[in-house]
């Protein structure tokens, strides 16, 4: 209803007191009653209230199509009205497209039908069909304002009516343009697509389609678009003879890309040098390329800014390395992928790793840094290799001077080799380890090969290095030097060399810098031998623990470690003059422990203890009589653990024994082992200050079979099992001194230190002998809330004592 105030305005709201009643007469009057009292005259256009008038026009008729006839020259226009004041149609007729014309009949056409005859063949009309109604209350005739037009060609007899319903439709998510039409009733062979970039050009066929039904629906999508451009397509069918309709009309659409690629994220990072890491992922999919991938990098303890990447690229092999890191810094990375027309999905996926090394080209064949390698720094001495790669020498054809060799790094001749250069950033300052590896699986022996190292400082040194190599992941120390940030240079000289019992003739392998972790280990005597069958907290109190949960540690399997709860573990080591005590208390989720053969112990949960006895330092490249690798852990048989070692270097310690007891526990283990200095090396009987090798593997399987998941090693150094430089040193104590703030005796200050404080400062718990652990605010012997409050301030990081 509307309502009108006395006024005379129209509007919605409701004055009870004085309103107007509206009812429809007709499309375009309206009676009204004041008060609910019919008010007249009730004549057209009288300005006395009685009647509302509203000079809407007529509704367009509906289903206006244009077809041929079966009589030549003649076309077919049919409509629908639904209006009940409609009385019929009114007809214009035009020669060009958006120009009304001229009505053709003189007055209104019914019947929902008309045949326009008379018309020439081949000849486009456009059509505009408007209704005409009558209206009831002054009797007159009233039209539609309707402009759309319908266009229809007149058949040429033998040439197919083009096809009906054209149109182009966006996919949006960069597949292309969907362009779909109805095929005529007769005489079509096929359907032929134009397209153009600009309107009324007919552009280039791009496609046809066939063969066709007639009378069917159709489509066919383009592929082939740019996105965010505008394209005009016709559509046209064609008879067998190759006759095409005549239809000129055109549909329109802008291709568009609105849905990001498909993408599972990152999947894992490694150690590349340089320094750096090797990001590595499984391509993305998309309809729009190229597809870029953006690096997002955060700290430890930082935020991503996903509005600015690291860096990006477009690589199809789902690797890249992200170089210019700081060495020793963990980072968090998250890739995304972005198509062509700019959409970014948005993974969360997260990966991280640290950079512990400058390395040029890999420890294993994979061509890294291979843009630092110069194999001809000499002309007179180029590097040389045979083709194939490592064959003997004696089967080598004739060699000429060649290029770096794609992936291979292992210069190999059998004439006289020459030299490699090397040169490698160093980020920061350090002492550094500067070492050369070879082929994991040729054996050489040259002698008198040279390495010529030049220092970030400017000073030179030459070291001489017997070839050597063969049996895995081994690297050769060739000096320890304290460097400053700048570039390192290494040339590798084989031009001197000796045949020696050499098979080939490497001219060089790979060089890295490598910053070592600092300190000895320590390792404390015993008071007294701890119990073996079980872990017994206050034995081990005031021994520092040595922890296996840092992501640099990890040496083998880093993409399937997902956490602290996975595995990580605290190990405690002591000593007396009979012999060597560990203690480990493991978090693992999946404690394993596979059968096996007994040098198959290490593909279990275990702890690989290697010790050097008597050259923890020089010579560092191969193990001697008094260097021992020992797997410490045990066999489950019938739901019955028992304690297993193996070492390869004494059988003596190897098998079952009581001298290891493994224990599980909620969410992990504990593992106790006592190792007799008598078997390691006999006679022997440590001292106090003695330095030996040392280092720890904490080994993790998951998996009911024999397996190796994660390995984390304690020097954050791979292939202990092959060479001792490698490892850590070790210095043998006295009795520990008491740990600072550790009240419960597990070696550690956490809250729980905070917690029995706060309870000996309540009176709510003894303080028994712990005053030299508990009194940390003063040293005045008294334990109190201030104690407790320095102990939690350290846990948190914000004190230390």
């Amino acid at each position: 209803f509307y309502f009108l105030s006395p006024s005379g305005v129209v509007s919605t709201s409701l004055d009870y007191d004085n309103f107007v009643y509206m009812s429809r007469y007709s499309d375009r009057h309206f009676f009204y009653a004041y008060n609910r009292a019919y008010v007249s005259p009730l004549n057209d256009g009288s300005t006395v209230i009685g009647v509302f008038r509203t000079d809407v026009p007529a509704p367009a008729p509906k289903g206006v199509t244009v077809s041929n006839s079966a009589v030549a020259g003649t076309l077919v226009i049919k409509w629908t009205l639904k209006d009940p004041e409609s009385i019929g149609v009114d007809i214009y007729r035009s020669g060009i497209s958006g120009t009304l014309g001229t009505k053709i009949n003189a007055s209104p056409l019914t019947g929902g039908s008309y045949d326009d005859t008379g018309l020439t063949e081949g000849a486009t009309f456009y059509y505009t069909v408007r209704t005409v109604c009558r209206d009831p209350f002054t009797n007159t005739n009233y039209t539609s304002v309707n402009t759309d037009q319908h266009w229809g060609i007149v058949r040429v007899p033998g040439v197919p009516d083009p096809p009906a319903n054209p149109s182009a439709a966006d996919k949006g998510d960069g597949s292309g343009v969907l362009i779909a039409w109805t095929n005529p009733p007769a005489d079509v062979d096929s359907i032929r697509v134009y397209r153009s970039e600009a309107g009324g050009i007919l552009g280039s066929l791009v496609k046809s389609v066939s063969p066709v039904t007639p009378g069917a629906n159709g489509s066919w999508l383009d592929d082939t678009v740019a996105m965010g451009s505008a394209y005009w397509y016709t559509v046209r069918a064609a008879n067998g003879a190759g006759q095409e309709s005549l239809n000129t009309n055109q549909v329109s659409v802008t291709a568009t890309d609105t849905v990001a690629p498909a993408f599972s994220g990152v999947t894992a990072t490694k150690d590349l040098g340089y320094p750096g890491l090797r990001l590595t992922w499984t391509s993305a999919v998309d309809n729009t390329y190229p597809i870029t991938y953006n690096i997002y990098v955060a700290p430890a303890g930082g935020s991503f800014d996903f509005l600015h990447p690291t860096a990006s690229t477009t690589t199809t092999a789902g690797v890249y390395d992200l170089g210019n890191m700081t060495l020793r810094q963990t980072y968090y990375i998250v890739i995304r992928a972005c198509d062509g027309a700019g959409n970014e999905e948005k993974n969360t996926v997260t990966v991280f790793g640290t950079p512990t090394r400058v390395i040029v080209d890999s420890d294993q064949n994979g061509g890294i840094n291979v843009d630092k390698v110069d194999p001809q720094p000499d002309p007179a001495y180029p590097a040389l290799i045979p083709a194939p790669i490592n064959i003997p020498k004696s089967q080598a054809p004739d060699l000429v001077p060649t290029g770096y060799l794609g992936k291979i790094f292992y210069y190999q001749t059998n004439d006289n080799p020459g030299k490699v250069k090397y040169t490698m950033p160093i980020p920061q300052a350090g002492t550094y380890e500067i070492a050369t590896t070879w082929s994991p699986w040729s054996a050489i022996y040259s002698l008198n090969y040279w390495y010529n190292i030049t220092y970030p400082d400017g000073s030179t040194e030459d070291v001489q290095l017997d070839q050597w190599g063969g049996g895995g992941n081994v690297w050769r120390l060739l000096s320890t030097r304290q460097l400053t940030p700048g570039t390192l240079t290494i040339v590798g000289d084989a031009s001197q060399i000796t045949t020696g019992e050499s098979q080939y003739w490497n001219v060089s392998g790979a060089v890295r810098a490598y910053l070592p972790p600092p300190s000895p280990v320590s390792i404390y005597r015993a008071t007294a031998p701890p119990t073996i069958t079980s872990f017994v907290p206050s034995e081990w109190a005031n021994v520092p623990p040595l922890s296996l949960n840092l992501t640099p540690q990890i040496v083998t399997g880093a993409v399937n470690w997902t956490g602290p709860a996975d595995y990580s573990s605290q190990v405690y080591a002591m000593w007396d003059d009979t012999n060597l005590y560990l203690a480990v208390k493991a978090s693992d989720d999946v404690v394993s422990l596979s059968d096996g053969t007994d040098y198959l112990i290490w593909l279990r949960d275990a702890l690989d203890l290697f010790i050097g006895l008597t050259n923890p330092q020089e010579p560092r490249t191969l193990y001697d009589a008094a260097d021992f690798e020992v797997v410490l852990s045990a066999t489950e048989i019938g739901g019955t653990l028992g304690g297993y070692w193996y070492c390869s270097q004494n059988p003596t310690l190897t098998g079952a024994t009581s001298n290891v007891t493994l224990q599980r526990t909620t969410g992990g283990y504990t593992l106790i082992a006592r190792i007799p200095w008598a078997d390691l090396a006999p006679g022997m009987t440590p001292t106090a200050g003695q330095v030996i090798g040392f280092n720890l593997h904490g080994i993790d399987n998951d998996q009911p079979a024999a397996a190796q998941d994660t390995v984390f090693s304690l020097s954050e150094k791979s292939g202990s099992s092959i060479h001792p430089a490698n490892w850590l040193q070790a210095v043998m104590l006295g009795t520990p001194p008491p740990v600072l703030g550790d009240l419960n005796s597990d070696s550690l200050v956490t809250g729980a230190d905070a917690v029995i404080a706060l309870r000996i400062a309540g009176g709510l718990e003894a303080l028994g002998a712990r005053l030299n652990q508990a009194d940390v605010a003063g040293g005045d012997s008294v334990v109190n809330i201030l104690d407790a409050a320095r102990i939690l301030r350290k846990v948190n990081g914000l004190d230390t004592f």
